[in-house]
């Protein structure tokens, strides 16, 4: 059975100081992955060379099988990433977003990703630059997972968020994994399964 994901060697390096190095992993299918380690081990360096975003300095990065690759259409179609400053159009309203995801990805699931904020009661008809810093994380959240990505990368998608606003994205992530098999891998301080990521 091919892995959501897998890498072997992976490193990278910034002049002469290495964010990751030596990283080998695999992500199982049906699953929620919790990277565990201190600031500075690497984790968003993984999750960013993971989504592509930046390219690996050694080894190799493989979702399902496929080299990691942001000029891919089918990877962009079956990653999903959130990094830590939850990019949002502040000056768009929540529907809004809602219909730009729904332009942008031939997969989108209104259906889903209305039915999360309803529940959360976030305001639609509210500017995004409005909410409160949890309920912005929500809307990312909700807009990342409408996609519906067969891969979830998460970068501390719990930092700066009261412990209801936690237990809301933990919800939507689970439904998420639950109703459309997505598989996720987060920076976060609980999971079920722990990777230690390490520079050493």
């Amino acid at each position: 059975m091919t892995a959501a994901l897998e890498t072997k060697g992976l490193g990278r390096r910034y002049m002469m100081n290495w964010a990751l190095r030596d990283c080998n992993l695999q992500v199982p299918e049906g699953s929620i992955t919790g990277l565990v380690g201190p600031n500075g081990a690497g984790k968003s360096t993984l999750l960013r060379l993971v989504a592509g975003v930046s390219k690996p300095s050694t080894g190799s990065v493989k979702v399902f099988g496929q080299e990691a690759s942001q000029n891919s259409r089918m990877f962009l179609s079956t990653v999903g990433y959130l990094d830590q400053s939850r990019p949002l159009y502040k000056q768009l309203r929540v529907e809004e977003m809602l219909t730009l995801g729904r332009k942008l990805n031939a997969s989108w699931d209104q259906e889903s990703a209305s039915r999360w904020l309803k529940e959360l009661e976030i305001p639609f008809d509210w500017k995004v630059s409005l909410l409160s810093t949890g309920q912005q994380a929500q809307v990312a959240l909700a807009v990342c997972l409408g996609k519906r990505p067969a891969l979830l990368l998460l970068d501390e998608p719990m930092a700066s968020l009261d412990p209801l606003a936690r237990r809301g994205v933990a919800q939507m992530l689970l439904d998420a994994v639950a109703e459309n098999g997505t598989r996720a891998l987060l920076d976060v301080n609980y999971c079920v399964h722990q990777i230690n990521v390490s520079t050493s």
